[in-house]
């Protein structure tokens, strides 16, 4: 029985991390996802220090929420060795106040990036506004509300909006998209770093 929970237990994990970090989309018309949305503005920030051409773009968002799993120093953290490690061009969203907080957690001064801070909250992102009732209604028969909130949906549910948004503002011209979250990268050690 032990072997059976921690083995299914694993087994999530591990599907979690695979579909966090292999949301990938190719850029081409057909394949965009399309929301019916009003037109807004973006403010962008771009720390560009290279012209290098990179073929894909890793798409991150940062909102600290009121409640969540762990400490916001925790996920500053995993955010940092993301930064750390990545080595391709960057899309961060963020609110304008955790801009510069995460400009410091870049240790790879080479690492482009493009911040969009048109939103402060997750609840902000367009589909989101319409889900909350939802989210609201949902919450009290989540099992693990302990530790989750009703921002964590938002977050979740804004990650195709996201990663579509990115897309079509493809500030670096790259082919490739793909969503991370921080969490896997909560070591500071990897074993295929180079």
């Amino acid at each position: 029985m032990t072997f059976q929970i921690i083995y299914y237990q694993e087994l999530c994990i591990f599907l979690l991390v695979v579909i966090g970090v292999s949301v990938v989309s190719y850029v081409n018309s057909p394949n965009l996802i399309k929301f019916s949305t009003d037109v807004f503005s973006y403010t962008r920030y771009s720390l560009s220090k290279s012209n290098e051409q990179y073929t894909t773009t890793v798409v991150i968002v940062y909102f600290p929420l009121s409640k969540s799993k762990y400490s916001k120093a925790k996920y500053q953290s995993w955010v940092e060795n993301l930064l750390g490690f990545c080595q391709l061009s960057i899309i961060i969203y963020t609110s304008i106040e955790y801009q510069p907080i995460l400009q410091q957690l870049h240790r790879n001064n080479s690492l482009i990036s493009h911040f969009i801070v048109e939103y402060n909250s997750p609840f902000q992102i367009p589909p989101v506004k319409k889900l909350i009732p939802i989210f609201e209604q949902q919450y009290p028969s989540d099992p693990e509300r302990a530790y989750h909130s009703i921002g964590l949906y938002a977050v979740w549910c804004a990650k195709p909006f996201i990663l579509n948004r990115s897309v079509e503002v493809n500030p670096f011209r790259t082919k490739y998209f793909v969503y991370i979250d921080a969490g896997p990268f909560r070591s500071s050690n990897y074993r295929f770093q180079s």
